[in-house]
């Protein structure tokens, strides 16, 4: 599965431009994702273990077991651009 078609599932809605919490963050571009990535933010927010960030996606229910996998692995692969 494609780490992209994940972040269009579970975040696109909020997380775009004109979305809920597009004054927060907007995961539109590879940089913008990767910055998140790179500060752990990401992970710390789809997996819920860190209070100092909120977790994702708010209000829902938290992404799949398999969809977080899927970004897990693309992060540990290095989350390159594709």
């Amino acid at each position: 599965m494609e780490v992209k078609s994940v972040f269009e599932r579970n975040c696109k809605d909020c997380h775009s431009t004109g979305g809920i919490a597009s004054s927060v963050f907007v995961y539109e571009t590879y940089s913008a994702v990767k910055g998140r990535v790179d500060n752990g933010k990401l992970l710390s927010a789809i997996r819920r273990d860190n209070q100092l960030v909120r977790p994702m996606p708010d209000g829902r229910a938290p992404i799949s077991a398999c969809d977080r996998r899927t970004i897990e692995d693309w992060i540990t692969a290095g989350a390159k651009d594709n």
